[in-house]
């Protein structure tokens, strides 16, 4: 996803309107809540709706090709064959979006590309043409290519999580919270709070392009920017919790304690905003390596400058973190530094005070008492018991004579 920094820029999402834009993330997150009480087929069948209504608007604002008429009426055609072929019962609402989402993002990533041109090295490539096998644009195949054992025989593993919850098979509406949601979403823009809040639900919202487009600093073909969400959200889960051993309900009750800081007039920047950009970089840039007792601030402005993910020109580029910073220092090395610096100051003291707080709320827990009949609690003797016990005393009293 492309992530909203500058509070200037107008939140929107492709061509919705900004109250479209929130009708539409609300039906999402129902979508990926995990609430079985929740009408997801008629959840799933708005958002299809105002997915449909989106990528036809962005077809049409495609520029024209003197030299090829009719591509606009063969793409509208196409996204036609794809939402009619979706009309099946699927309650596999997740994979359901993320389905027709993954072929209209095929379609746009044809219209980008030259039918002999490869859009990045790596194997993304073959991954695309492996995803186009067939008749792409009906969700039956598209269904049975994303299935587990089909997808790992063509190497597409990683684009099955598209439709499965990890390997466990396809999603469910009363989801393990532990594991990863992946929805495409037709957002233009996740705010920091948004794309932090989702990645600590363990909700990985990846966006759907229609033409070429910065990421991380890179000119990226529509099909490749889905692929770097979904790593991203690879990622995320296996450098906090398998790498570092994090537990996610801490770094969430952190970041919803962190935010409660009062900003004081003296401090020369938002603190607010400096403790979600340190859980941005935290969680969804860096290695997630700074959240231990040992973390200082030359820690963690290593791992966010020195890092060989995580470097200087990172943050000198509007393309990528550019604009994650004050205005006051963006395109200065020097500032940008005694920013991030001050920044690190603020979320290791918010970190101190929430380990404190933790802490203390832990060491003033009453002691759970145990009922009757469990071992360490008021248990009441049986008549066996009872017996025993007695034997057990009269033996004593042998012994000391």
């Amino acid at each position: 996803m492309k992530v909203l920094f500058d509070p200037d820029k107008n939140q929107v999402g492709g061509t919705l309107t900004k109250d479209r834009r929130n009708h539409y993330f609300r039906l999402c997150n129902m979508l990926v809540s995990r609430n079985p009480d929740f009408d997801y087929p008629r959840i799933t069948n708005e958002i299809i709706d105002i997915i449909y209504m989106e990528v036809q608007s962005k077809i049409l604002e495609f520029p024209d090709v003197p030299s090829d008429q009719d591509k606009k009426s063969r793409m509208i055609t196409s996204i036609h064959e794809i939402f009619k072929s979706a009309k099946v019962e699927d309650t596999n609402y997740i994979g359901k979006v993320n389905i027709i989402s993954l072929q209209c993002i095929i379609l746009f990533t044809e219209n980008c590309i030259k039918p002999d041109q490869e859009i990045v090295a790596g194997g993304i490539y073959e991954n695309y043409l492996n995803l186009r096998r067939g008749n792409w644009k009906n969700y039956t195949v598209m269904q049975g290519l994303l299935s587990l054992d089909t997808a790992k025989d063509y190497y597409i593993g990683g684009y099955s999580h598209l439709y499965n919850n990890e390997h466990l098979g396809p999603y469910t509406t009363s989801l393990d919270p532990n594991f990863n949601i992946f929805l495409i979403t037709i957002i233009d823009y996740l705010t920091l709070d948004e794309i932090n809040n989702s990645f600590l639900d363990n909700v990985i919202y990846c966006g759907m392009t229609s033409e070429f487009t910065y990421a991380d600093g890179s000119f990226y073909s529509p099909f490749e920017f889905l692929h770097h969400d979904i790593v991203h959200g690879k990622n995320y889960h296996f450098a906090c919790y398998n790498r570092n051993g994090l537990i996610r309900t801490d770094l969430k009750t952190f970041y919803e304690y962190s935010k409660t800081v009062e900003e004081s007039p003296e401090s020369p920047f938002s603190q607010i905003y400096a403790m979600k950009l340190m859980m941005f970089l935290l969680i969804h840039e860096s290695l997630c390596d700074f959240f231990t007792s040992s973390t200082t601030k030359d820690t963690i402005l290593h791992s966010i400058l020195k890092a060989p993910q995580m470097y200087m020109a990172r943050f000198l580029n509007d393309n990528d973190l550019g604009l994650s910073l004050p205005k006051k220092v963006r395109g200065n090395p020097e500032l940008i530094t005694e920013y991030l610096g001050w920044a690190a100051d603020v979320y290791l003291s918010r970190l101190r005070s929430w380990r404190e707080a933790t802490a203390k709320a832990k060491a003033n827990e009453k002691p759970v008492v145990k009922p009757e009949g469990v071992e360490g609690g008021n248990r009441r003797r049986t008549p066996s018991r009872r017996r025993r016990t007695l034997k057990s005393r009269r033996k004593s009293k042998v012994r000391t004579k």
